[in-house]
């Protein structure tokens, strides 16, 4: 039997198979697809080559309209449950941010993200045949510091608080953080993560600061909005900022893709702005030395300000607290568009840089550290690797990529 004529016999299958899976949330690739088409089928189609299932499954997704999305939102349950809690929560809670008592410059909203020493594509322009495409990276690329960003529902910025990997007291403490940009304040952790004390300095040095500069009117209470990550959690973090006379509400876990303002709205374009900035670097340094090294800690501090007051008090700002479904103001209008502006930055020169084409190619090593954590009663993961052998021989490999910008690894468990 004809492979297309084999992949149409079990259609309705594949279609249900697939809506069940993108209903859950699931992570769906064409070789998934090829796996349950065998399942299906059996000897007549698996006895195929893994070339002609590979590439007959994909014309058959593009048939019907499938083609590869970048996710707009991720979790670890079903989107169902999700959205459904999310609603609840918002529901239940909006109301506490409105009234006489409150003032949209004394809203907040906290939340840290991460920041890279490089950020180099995994893809770039080069002439169609061409053997080899070389990609230049600078060292140190694993490398990473932390920024916790506050915004405001007015829509203003807090001094952003970066966190380097260090100890607390130790070399880089006293000899280099004073020497940065003065407009964000800095830390030290064994592992550059945001940990209890690291929030009670970011309660005293960003909020407390702001709140000193800023009193509030009288009669005005100020929130703040904090996730459920496990030093917001903490009754030494809660206390210390109820003693600045804010109250905090925790958003549930799962939910701040689509609550949280800076996970909706103004993460990603901050990490747009200093990945245009490493960019411009980068292309500096080989044009003039042609040599690269690790950017210092120096310059991720210069970007990550520089990027943070950029977007300070842009319209997006506003947005983010106002995605369609999810505002938090209902006398407000709400926008589909938290970020409405293109996700690229025009450096001196005029050269654009930003991520609208974001690496996420698949390569090999990708998959292989995909499967195995794809484990099936099956054999799932077992099948699956010698398709990928196969996929190795032939070369069609690279057709079939579903890895975002981050390369992260994300785990599926397929049931029939």
């Amino acid at each position: 039997m004809p492979v297309r004529s084999a992949l149409e016999a079990v259609q309705d299958q594949l279609h249900t198979w697939l809506f069940e899976k993108l209903e859950q949330g699931m992570a769906i690739s064409i070789t998934h697809v090829v796996w349950k088409a065998q399942k299906f089928i059996g000897p007549d189609f698996n006895n195929k080559s893994f070339n002609a299932k590979f590439h007959a499954t994909q014309r058959w997704l593009r048939r019907f309209s499938y083609v590869y999305r970048m996710r707009t939102n991720e979790a670890t349950r079903a989107p169902a449950v999700v959205t459904g809690e999310a609603l609840a929560f918002l529901l239940a809670t909006r109301p506490l941010l409105v009234g006489p008592h409150r003032d949209k410059r004394y809203i907040f909203n906290m939340d840290q993200t991460p920041l890279w020493f490089s950020y180099h594509r995994s893809k770039t322009l080069q002439k169609q045949g061409a053997k080899t495409v070389h990609v230049r990276k600078s060292t140190n690329d694993t490398r990473r510091a932390t920024a916790a960003l506050t915004c405001t529902a007015a829509g203003d910025f807090l001094r952003p608080m970066i966190i380097f990997k260090g100890t607390a007291k130790g070399r880089i403490v006293k000899n280099e953080l004073p020497t940065f940009d003065p407009t964000s304040d800095y830390l030290c952790q064994k592992n550059s993560w945001m940990d209890e004390r690291c929030m009670l300095v970011w309660a005293v040095e960003c909020l407390g600061s702001f709140l000193l500069l800023c009193p509030p009117p009288a009669g005005i209470v100020p929130v703040i909005l904090l996730d459920s990550y496990r030093c917001h959690l903490m009754g030494s973090v809660v206390k210390a900022i109820q003693d600045l006379g804010v109250e905090v509400i925790h958003i549930p876990g799962g939910c701040t893709g689509l609550l949280q303002p800076l996970d909706v709205g103004l993460n990603k374009p901050f990490k747009v702005r200093v990945r245009a900035s490493w960019e411009e670097w980068m292309m500096a340094m080989i044009d003039n030395h042609d040599v690269v090294e690790a950017p210092t800690r120096d310059d991720i501090a210069s970007w990550a300000a520089s990027a943070h007051w950029d977007m300070d008090g842009s319209p997006m700002m506003r947005k983010a607290w106002r995605k369609t479904g999810y505002s938090w103001f209902e006398d407000d209008e709400p926008t589909d568009e938290p970020t409405a502006e293109p996700e690229t930055v025009v450096a001196e020169g005029g050269v654009i840089f930003g991520d609208e084409d974001d690496d996420d190619e698949e390569n090999l090593e990708d998959m292989q550290e995909e499967l195995d954590n794809m484990m099936d009663e099956e054999g799932m993961a077992v099948d699956i690797r010698r398709m990928m052998d196969e996929m190795h021989v032939s070369g069609v490999l690279m057709d079939d990529h579903d890895v975002d910008e981050h390369h992260e690894m994300w785990t599926m468990k397929v049931t029939n």
